[in-house]
């Protein structure tokens, strides 16, 4: 609409611009009158350089009334077009200056309707929508026919044997095709299907061979005869039947539990002061002997060795216990044989020296019993040095 109303205030400008400068205001009023024969046209004003109404044809003539100097000024490269609601109609308000010589001598404003151009551009969406509608799906089917020979078959024949090689069936692609990029998809895929295949035989045989060696170390650990324990922040991440067995917690409960419950109250400060030294690498002990405490309550003791490893990529310890309480009581009893072995010695040979005081003694006693010349006295005085003999044999026999 904007162009048609353009042309039709271009061919008439000269005339116009005649009009206006000679202030032939009948001749204004017929022209106008010409332009409102173009459809949708619903008024035509004319204007003088200042704004002066001077003639109008059209509907609403009495809303007419002259150009402000701020409608003036706002014209946009001589034109100015506005489209606003005008007594209830879409409307495209067109403003253009008439100029003789480069000089402005006046204005012309026309009012259009857009109501029935939007419906005749509507039909004409509608009618070129509807065209290419039919285009594309005439094109589609074309394409779709195209495409389904040439890329559609091949391409669903190589997702099946994708397919049936997700389920484990690893097979080659076999398709007759005179595409040559399908072909070339074709053999990669065949190629990659024997890399696959080579690659799955591997990783299955390393897979059992992985296996048998977790089983292998499993048994060990399971039936190790020394509890194994890896500890990480001071708790139990992994504890064996064995350690189980020992400190009569299960395995669940044991992989739940700070380390440092488990030890004795005596000891904790030699196990704690060695965890902390070796994780600053102060040169801790790897091999110790301390008391743990059982569920039970009892003090077993336990014979640590020690090894720093890495788990779950962060810093821990592998330790290794066993339990030495059945030694440590047969080194007490030892012990103790030891002692009264020693006390056994020992009275031997007081009971020796003892034997040597007995003999002089008793020795001393009978020579004046067999002294008949001796008088009563010394018989009486002889008497208890016996008894003392006979006392110390008692003694003797006691000690011994």
């Amino acid at each position: 609409m904007e162009g048609l109303v353009a042309t039709l205030v271009e061919r008439d400008r000269e005339p116009l611009a005649n009009e206006i400068y000679q202030g032939l205001a009948d001749a204004l009023s017929l022209r106008l009158d010409q332009m409102l024969k173009v459809n949708d046209i619903l008024i035509i004003s004319v204007f003088d350089k200042s704004g002066k109404l001077l003639a109008s044809r059209g509907a609403y003539l009495s809303d007419n009334r002259g150009l402000s100097r701020l409608e003036i000024d706002n014209l946009n490269h001589d034109t100015e077009i506005r489209y606003q609601e005008w007594h209830g109609q879409y409307t495209m308000i067109y403003t253009r200056e008439i100029k003789m010589i480069g000089e402005t001598i006046g204005y012309i404003r026309i009012h259009c309707a857009l109501e029935g151009v939007e419906k005749e551009q509507r039909l004409s969406y509608l009618l070129l929508g509807g065209l290419l509608a039919s285009i594309l799906v005439v094109m589609l089917a074309l394409l779709n026919l195209f495409l389904s020979k040439t890329i559609i078959r091949p391409i669903a024949s190589l997702s099946d044997t994708m397919d049936r090689m997700q389920a484990g069936r690893i097979e080659q692609h076999h398709y007759s095709t005179n595409n040559d990029e399908i072909r070339d998809l074709s053999e990669a895929f065949n190629r990659m299907s024997c890399a696959l295949t080579t690659s799955y035989q591997e990783l299955d045989s390393q897979t059992k061979q992985l296996l048998e060696s977790q089983e292998k170390y499993r048994l060990v650990v399971d039936n190790a005869n020394d509890g194994i324990v890896i500890l990480q922040d001071g708790i139990i991440k992994f504890a064996n039947p064995k350690t189980a067995e020992v400190s009569g917690y299960s395995m669940d409960e044991l992989t739940r539990m700070h380390f440092i419950d488990l030890v004795a109250d005596e000891d904790r400060d030699l196990t704690m002061s060695n965890y902390m030294a070796r994780f600053a690498g102060q040169g801790a002990l790897n091999n110790y002997l301390f008391r743990v405490r059982n569920r039970a309550g009892e003090k077993l003791w336990v014979d640590i060795h020690v090894v720093m490893i890495t788990w779950n990529e962060r810093p821990a310890t592998l330790n290794f216990m066993r339990d030495i309480t059945r030694q440590k009581k047969t080194e007490e009893q030892l012990q103790q044989a030891q002692k009264m072995e020693a006390i056994g010695t020992l009275a031997g040979g007081i009971a020796h020296d003892f034997n040597n005081l007995l003999q002089a003694i008793q020795g001393y006693a009978q020579l004046l019993l067999m002294d008949k010349e001796k008088s009563r006295a010394i018989n009486c005085y002889s008497v208890p040095g016996t008894g003392t003999a006979f006392r110390i044999y008692l003694s003797r026999d006691r000690i011994l």
